[in-house]
């Protein structure tokens, strides 16, 4: 019973802090959508969105790859900006470095890599496969079912903010719950320590969509179990609830399986050559 309880206020400490930022950019998009020249809003953000998408990403907050995800399926972003965003985002990885002294070096480092990764792949993506560059697939919300006319930008904004709130709180419950019963002992030597293979198992550890796949790959590297390419790969991978957001919505599966491919091969090649300074 004591374990349940702490698992559920772990949880709750985990998405309570996404509240105020989900509520602050729905409410923003929601006054984006009722207005008439919404395409000529988007343009610059069209153009220059991996780099802006970049800088935004490095805001250590879920809620900004939460937000990316809902805005590329309505088709305001570009793949490539998503991905960048993406790419950055770091959940709690800096708060946790910055708690640490010794490794205040290592937070620029970090963001300076995370931030030229993002952009390249960004701008790399959009350009290249064109065919992904704005989404044009279908997606399963109750926001075209419950869209009223009358119904105002606040109450729109509340509604989008509390069905996402509590779909990111019930998978904060169940990976909390998984994360507890597993112990950072295991994990720890699931990520073959000192091993050429560390960045591509950190990589893929990375995809658990939970703040606590960033607090443990943080922890570990302060411990010195992880180097600093396979922080960054597990970090480069780890979204956020960002891919939870489009499986919700139910993506079109090319879109998605584009969108985890290109993560993991980014980390994988950012961590190899990493790994060799």
């Amino acid at each position: 019973m004591n374990e349940m309880i702490e698992i559920m206020e772990h949880a709750l400490e985990d998405s309570l802090p996404m509240l105020p930022v989900l509520f602050i950019a729905y409410f923003i998009l929601e006054i984006y959508e009722h207005r008439s020249n919404e395409d000529s809003e988007y343009v610059l953000l069209k153009k220059y969105g991996p780099l802006f998408g970049s800088f935004l990403g490095i805001i250590p907050q879920c809620g900004v790859s939460i937000v990316a995800a809902t805005m590329f399926l309505d088709k305001k972003i570009t793949i490539g900006t998503l991905i960048s965003i993406f790419i950055v985002t770091s959940d709690e990885a800096v708060p946790i470095l910055l708690a640490n002294p010794e490794l205040y070096g290592s937070i620029l480092q970090l963001i300076v890599v995370k931030v030229i990764v993002a952009i390249a792949v960004g701008y790399f993506v959009d350009a290249v496969f064109k065919q992904f560059k704005m989404y044009n697939g279908k997606y399963t919300t109750s926001k075209s079912q419950s869209c009223d006319t009358h119904e105002s930008t606040l109450v729109a904004a509340l509604k989008h903010t509390v069905k996402i709130f509590g779909f990111i709180l019930l998978v904060n419950l169940l990976l909390t719950f998984v994360l507890h019963e597993v112990g950072e002992d295991t994990l720890s030597k699931v990520l073959l320590t000192d091993t050429v293979f560390q960045p591509v198992i950190a990589a893929l550890f990375g995809f658990i969509p939970n703040c606590a796949a960033s607090v443990v790959l943080t922890q570990l590297f302060a411990s010195g179990i992880l180097s600093f390419g396979a922080l960054s790969a597990g970090l480069i991978t780890n979204a956020g609830l960002g891919l939870l957001i489009l499986l919700r919505y139910r993506i079109d599966k090319k879109y998605f399986l584009f969108i985890i491919s290109v993560l993991f091969v980014a980390a994988i090649l950012t961590g190899s050559v990493l790994s060799f300074f």
